[in-house]
């Protein structure tokens, strides 16, 4: 396949390449200098975590401890020096 090279410096990524890569609109591509030719490299991101996505994940059949409310509200509005 060949595409042109605008006078930017930028090209189109024909739409098979783009989809045999998986890569799509503002995705990155590490570009390797190999020879007289160039590879593409998709940059894979890891997706980013959540608290949320870890909801359950420490699961006990204890019951849970109770809490001291009082106790904890004035540990809470303590001013620690």
């Amino acid at each position: 396949m060949q595409t042109v090279l605008s006078s930017k410096g930028q090209t189109v990524i024909p739409k098979p390449i783009r989809e045999a890569l998986g890569i799509k609109p503002g995705d990155r591509i590490n570009i390797v200098l190999e020879g007289n030719s160039a590879r593409l490299i998709p940059i894979r991101q890891r997706p980013t975590s959540r608290v949320a996505d870890g909801a359950g994940m420490l699961y006990s059949d204890q019951p849970p401890a109770p809490v001291d409310f009082d106790a904890w509200n004035c540990i809470r509005l303590a001013k620690i020096p």
